[in-house]
């Protein structure tokens, strides 16, 4: 299966020096595929065939060739085929893979496939954390959906394990997006956005903040006050995002929505 990639006119180059506690290393720079609501499904939605969709996110990685892969929920229906398929593929080019959960995951698989991201965790001097699941009241708590204190304990382990460790956080991934003002990007403040996670979000105050679940029709990106903020349009709908960044310290340089047919 081919997938054609469209490079989007909306591109931000971002050269702002961050500072934080970490121990020298070499620096490097490193690509990033960020994807979300990937959607593998054996049904139709909205006429679309998803039946495919993890093929297809398996060719944009053999396209793109990144280091690290970031998976932001909804990955649906995937099988342990899949994984393994992925794991396959990890080993042949080399890149690293977290995947955190929304609110259409099989969790059973993920778990099993070693890829789940569950708190704190670091890649080639790079922190990174996850926060699995979304909002709910506070007598629906299931597998993927969750109390809003319940998420907001997680974020403060994961804020003292960052002050034990005297690290500041460089990536966050939650699936669903925090609720931010940004004059130039109104849907960052809309019904399907979060103030759990904004509440999150200015705790643990990660460089780079990455979300899905809002099915959009283009990628959403922000400043705020600690660093920068991306809702991803859905995977299942032809979205992706290449993020560039060095790791010695944290930079972003470069973001990059990118559209497939």
């Amino acid at each position: 299966m081919s997938v054609h990639v469209i490079v989007l006119k909306y591109t931000i180059d971002l050269f702002k020096k961050q500072t934080f506690y970490k121990p020298k290393c070499y620096n490097i720079t490193m690509k990033i595929l960020a994807v979300s609501d990937i959607h593998q499904s054996f049904k139709t939605h909205d006429g679309r065939d998803e039946s495919h969709n993890f093929e297809k996110f398996l060719e944009v990685i053999k396209i793109e060739k990144p280091k690290l892969v970031l998976i932001c929920g909804d990955t649906e229906d995937v099988s342990d085929i899949d994984m393994r398929a992925l794991k396959k593929l990890s080993n042949m080019l080399n890149f690293k893979t977290f995947i955190i959960l929304g609110n259409h995951d099989n969790k059973s698989v993920i778990k099993r496939s070693g890829m789940l991201l569950n708190g704190l965790d670091s890649f080639n001097n790079i922190s990174i954390a996850g926060i699995n699941g979304i909002t709910a009241p506070v007598h629906y708590n299931n597998v993927l959906t969750f109390a809003e204190d319940r998420l907001f304990n997680e974020a403060k382990r994961i804020k003292r394990e960052l002050d034990e460790k005297m690290i500041d956080l460089d990536i966050l991934l939650t699936h669903e997006m925090p609720k931010i003002h940004a004059g130039y990007e109104r849907d960052f403040y809309n019904e399907r956005s979060s103030f759990i996670f904004s509440d999150i979000l200015y705790l643990l105050k990660p460089k780079l903040a990455i979300s899905g679940h809002l099915h959009g029709n283009k990628t959403l990106i922000a400043e705020y006050e600690y660093g920068v903020v991306v809702n991803l349009g859905a995977f299942a709908e032809g979205h992706y995002a290449i993020i560039e960044v060095e790791n010695n310290p944290f930079t972003i340089k470069r973001i990059k929505p990118v559209k497939f047919a």
